[in-house]
């Protein structure tokens, strides 16, 4: 274990910077180098997410790059006994060096269709993940198009990063910070990671099913399994992390809110939710505790309905109530909401699956900022909601007839904005 923490890092001057942390992606200082910049690091959480911003903020060329950087799982590389030492680690964790000839054949065949399908190589986090698992989503991925691989490509390298953080610096390092407590820090740095996916520059706007939105799910995996969670993303593109109650299977509590944003949003709306639930689930796992029912966190991929204007899409996946004309909408672009969601790795057809039903939830509970000044004006901390406002839309035509400004009185006028006023 190097003798290095946080601290010293983030005194570091670049060199030593990049020294220690430059094969942390692979082959790719320069992503140390970029993240040099973000200093100084309170948590490991916020180190990685200026890792995971610099891979996210490079061009198309510096990304497949990286990706090319990864050598093939029992590839020429593990053969001649190149790999780096953190690559080698990893595929011996995973058992890729006790594969049977017949295995190892079959890997060899589907990295070869791979990489002649996609221009690059095939990309997993294997530490922690079987043999059998590995040839499973190699066999599956292989059957994507190119940009949803280009994308599992880069989320898989994210998770690799964080790994080898845990590995270099110790996994435990978060705990000697803030012990098995929550963590107000831990909560802003994640909530000041997640503002930086954006899409626009000083300011935060993330729609649904953007590169924004891929990058925010890879810092949120790695939350959530570092909170003990296990972790996935449904038909809709909601991200669900749960920690399992006393037995498996139980009913859960629901804990989260939405992820993507209005455009020019707050830092707050919405991720405070999910990133604090996280922090909940954090201090169970670590005090070893595990309640009478499962507890979820979800965040929402959409509620916003900026993007294709259609609200509340993640929340209504699961609740049921998914209306399937809207894939057929579209965005500025023209790209349909059933076409970009296959562009994400998600199958439409698929959607109905993520509808949940009543016996699952034992209940749902959602932390909000108020976006209103009572509580300020109050001194209060916190309020419970007990009601909510509901809004209905219409689109409104109102025909008129136009008047001379200075020559037709009020009571003889028929503008429209006056009737609209009105």
């Amino acid at each position: 274990m190097t003798t290095e923490t946080l601290q010293s890092l983030s005194q570091s001057d670049q060199a030593h910077f990049v020294s220690v942390l430059g094969g942390i992606f692979e082959h790719s200082p320069w992503v140390a180098e970029i993240a040099w910049h973000a200093r100084p690091f309170a948590t490991i959480d916020a180190l990685h997410a200026a890792m995971v911003d610099a891979v996210h903020t490079a061009d198309a060329e510096a990304q497949l790059a990286l990706i090319c950087a990864h050598p093939e799982l029992a590839g020429k590389e593990a053969a001649a006994g190149s790999l780096t030492q953190d690559s080698q680690t990893e595929q011996a964790s995973a058992g890729i060096n006790r594969c049977t000839s017949e295995e190892l054949g079959r890997m060899r065949a589907l990295n070869k269709t791979y990489r002649d399908k996609f221009g690059f190589p095939f990309v997993m986090a294997v530490k922690h993940r079987t043999r059998h698992e590995i040839l499973a989503a190699l066999a599956e991925r292989v059957a994507n198009d190119r940009e949803q691989e280009f994308n599992a490509c880069l989320t898989e390298i994210g998770k690799i990063g964080r790994l080898r953080l845990d590995g270099l610096l110790g996994s435990s390092a978060i705990g000697r910070n803030v012990g098995v407590h929550l963590s107000a820090q831990r909560i802003w740095d994640r909530c000041e990671a997640l503002a930086r996916c954006s899409e626009t520059q000083g300011a935060l706007t993330r729609v649904f099913l953007s590169k924004e939105q891929q990058a925010v799910n890879v810092l949120m995996t790695a939350w959530m399994q570092e909170a003990g969670m296990a972790v996935h993303l449904d038909a809709i593109g909601n991200i669900v992390g749960r920690y399992e109650g006393e037995s498996p299977g139980l009913p859960c509590l629901m804990l989260g809110s939405h992820l993507d944003t209005v455009r020019d949003a707050g830092k707050y709306d919405g991720m405070l939710g999910v990133i604090a639930a996280i922090d909940c689930v954090h201090s169970l796992n670590a005090s070893g505790i595990r309640l009478p029912i499962a507890v979820e966190v979800v965040g929402f991929a959409d509620e916003e309905g900026v993007r294709f204007a259609a609200t509340l899409l993640g929340s209504r996946a699961i609740a049921g109530t998914f209306d399937a004309t809207v894939l057929d909408k579209l965005d500025r672009s023209g790209t349909s909401m059933r076409d970009a969601l296959r562009q994400f790795g998600l199958d439409p057809a698929a959607i109905p699956q993520a509808a949940r039903r009543r016996d699952e939830i034992a209940a749902y509970v959602e932390l909000h900022i108020e976006q209103g000044p009572v509580l300020e004006a109050e001194g209060l901390a916190v309020g419970v909601v007990t009601a909510i406002n509901g809004a209905s839309r219409f689109m409104v035509e109102i025909h008129g007839i136009a008047g001379h400004a200075g020559t037709v009185p009020m009571n003889l006028r028929k503008d429209a904005l006056v009737a609209g006023a009105e």
